[in-house]
């Protein structure tokens, strides 16, 4: 590396040591021009020299990996598990492209950009066995976990600007196939389970709204059968939307369910109501479940599930008890799960407002001044002709 030369400057009323590193401009206070004279400020700035040159400052900027390291450190308690593999994963890209030991104020905007469509391109080894195809929503993840650790860094003044800002990182929405499954169907496939566990882990997420996590982790002590209401706990370290606490109502068929599994004995010791059923495997399972029931397979099998519990559910109560009851906003409830308007909507539409083909024709032969009616102004006013008070 070239000698770095440090210069001492005048900034207002204050000295100030610069220098360039890396094509980037450095600078440091030395104090104001009252107390410190021209020959202190030099010896300053000599010192500076001797430590930038030595690799002390501005020379030991923080690489990538330490810098994500070190975000990782402060915010990893809060994170899930998920999310700290999705930050791992960005390091290793960030690597495979940029090298371990590059320093992060050494990566200009054109970079990132290079960065993000080799990611996109599957150009990238960072050390699987094989190279996974990544779609545009992962890409787009690992573009905003590297976008957060760098804004960290700014906000933390260890860089001045971060690179990543102008990548885009907002995933395009999910093209995902809308299935409604409705009560008779669900008994349909019930009957081809091959035990009452798999039948209550349907319902829970069919009936209750459940995630498939929570549906797993429901313990017997959460079940309030008096009051036939469903509590579901926040087991992990951290809060977010989707683990907040909740109550939400038992349906009947879904407490007939819990009864025909329910044991004393697992009640007394307080444990799991589906204990056994492991998360590997179940997807196989329940598609093989659907052929055996004649039914044909979907995305997302557990998670649609919730959305149609989701839809019935805001078709008889109000939008934000619903979304208290799943444990999520009613804008998230507007977005990703309200996204498909049944027929029966359709068909109720059409009968109530379309009028007949004879009404139509009708309507058509008479002047437009005749077929409107006209209403005196107070005619709709409490007290007035065109206004019933309901008793």
């Amino acid at each position: 590396m070239n000698f770095i030369r440090v210069t001492v400057q005048k900034n207002g009323k204050y000295w100030q040591a610069r220098w360039r590193l890396n094509n980037k401009q450095y600078s440091k206070g030395l104090g104001p021009m009252r107390k410190v004279t021209k020959v202190e400020a030099r010896k300053k700035a000599r010192a500076i020299e001797a430590e930038v040159n030595a690799g002390v400052i501005a020379a030991g900027t923080p690489t990538i990996e330490s810098l994500f390291r070190r975000f990782l450190d402060h915010n990893a308690a809060h994170f899930a598990e998920g999310t700290v593999y999705l930050y791992d994963l960005s390091l290793r890209y960030l690597v495979a492209f940029f090298g371990k030991n590059r320093c992060v104020d050494t990566i200009t905007p054109a970079d990132a950009a290079d960065w993000r469509a080799a990611v996109a391109n599957n150009a990238l080894d960072i050390g699987t066995r094989r190279r996974k195809e990544r779609s545009e929503s992962t890409v787009c993840r690992i573009v905003k976990e590297a976008r957060n650790v760098f804004w960290a860094a700014c906000k933390d003044k260890i860089i001045l600007t971060s690179p990543f800002d102008h990548l885009e990182y907002h995933a395009p929405a999910p093209d995902i196939e809308w299935r409604y499954i409705d009560r008779p169907t669900l008994r349909k496939i019930m009957d081809k389970c091959p035990n009452d566990r798999w039948r209550l882990l349907l319902a829970l997420c069919r009936y209750a709204g459940l995630r498939l996590g929570e549906a797993m982790r429901l313990k017997w002590s959460e079940v309030d059968w008096d009051s036939r209401r469903l509590t579901v706990q926040n087991p992990l370290r951290y809060k977010s939307t989707k683990k907040k606490t909740r109550i939400l109502p038992i349906d009947p068929e879904l407490y007939e369910l819990l009864l025909a599994v329910f044991t004393d004995a697992d009640y007394a010791k307080g444990g799991e109501v589906l204990p056994g059923m492991a998360y590997k495997g179940l997807r196989c399972v329940y598609r093989r479940i659907l052929r055996r029931a004649g039914v044909e397979t979907y995305q997302q099998p557990f998670h649609m599930l919730r959305k149609n519990c989701e839809a019935d559910w805001v078709a008889r109560y109000p939008m934000h008890v619903t979304a208290k009851w799943l444990g999520h906003s009613p804008m998230v409830a507007m977005k990703s799960y309200l996204t498909k308007v049944q027929d029966g909507y359709y068909d109720l539409a059409s009968s109530e407002v379309a009028p007949s083909a004879e009404k139509v024709a009708a309507l058509r032969a008479v002047p437009a001044s005749e077929a409107m009616p006209s209403f005196a102004p107070n005619s709709f006013s409490p007290g007035g002709p065109g206004f019933s008070q309901g008793r």
